[in-house]
C-alpha cells in the first residue's frame, strides 16, 4: 500500500542493463510468458554470472537475464506463443586494458553495401599511444582500421 499521495520513485542496485515495455506482462498478461532454465557448459556444471539476453526471432524484442551462482535464471519475458533465441555471454577475462577483440558473427552484413569497410573492422586491436579527442585509438594488427572516438558524434567510429 502507498502511505501518500504524489510522486514515487523506486530504486535499487542494477547489475544488468536492459529494456522492454514491462508493462506487457501485468496489462496484457495473456501476451507475454515468464522464461526459466538453467545454463551449463558441456560437462553439465552450472555456470553463474552469465549475462543472457532473449531475443524475439518472430517479434522485434529483447529482455536480459542473468544467471545465478548456480546457474539458474527466471526473470526474461518474452512475448507469448512466439520464438526466441536465447544469447548467452560469458565472462572472458583481459589479461590486458591495451588490446580489444573485434568480431562480427552475423555475417549477413557481407551482402550489403558497406561489405568492404566492414570486411576490414574484424581483428585485433592494439591501443595507440596518441588520443583522438582525449581517448585512446586502436589499430587492427591485421587490416590497419582504425577505431576512434567521435565527441561530436558521441561514438566510436572506424
Amino acid at each position: 500500500a502507498v502511505a501518500s499521495e504524489g510522486p514515487k520513485v523506486l530504486s535499487s542496485t542494477v547489475t544488468k542493463l536492459g529494456y522492454i515495455n514491462m508493462d506487457l506482462a501485468y496489462h496484457h498478461p495473456q501476451r507475454a510468458v515468464m522464461v526459466q532454465g538453467s545454463v551449463v557448459n558441456s560437462a553439465g556444471a552450472p555456470l553463474g554470472a552469465v549475462q543472457l539476453w532473449s531475443v524475439g526471432m518472430d517479434y522485434c524484442g529483447r529482455t536480459p537475464d542473468a544467471t545465478n551462482e548456480s546457474g539458474c535464471f527466471g526473470a526474461m519475458i518474452a512475448q507469448f506463443d512466439s520464438d526466441i533465441q536465447i544469447e548467452v555471454h560469458t565472462k572472458q577475462e583481459a589479461s590486458t586494458d591495451n588490446k580489444l577483440k573485434v568480431t562480427l558473427p552475423d555475417t549477413s552484413w557481407k551482402k550489403g553495401p558497406d561489405a568492404a569497410v566492414l570486411a576490414s573492422v574484424p581483428g585485433a586491436y592494439d591501443r595507440q599511444e596518441t588520443f583522438v579527442e582525449g581517448r585512446p585509438a586502436w589499430e587492427c594488427r591485421k587490416t590497419g582500421a582504425q577505431i576512434a572516438y567521435c565527441a561530436a558524434r558521441r561514438r566510436w567510429e572506424l
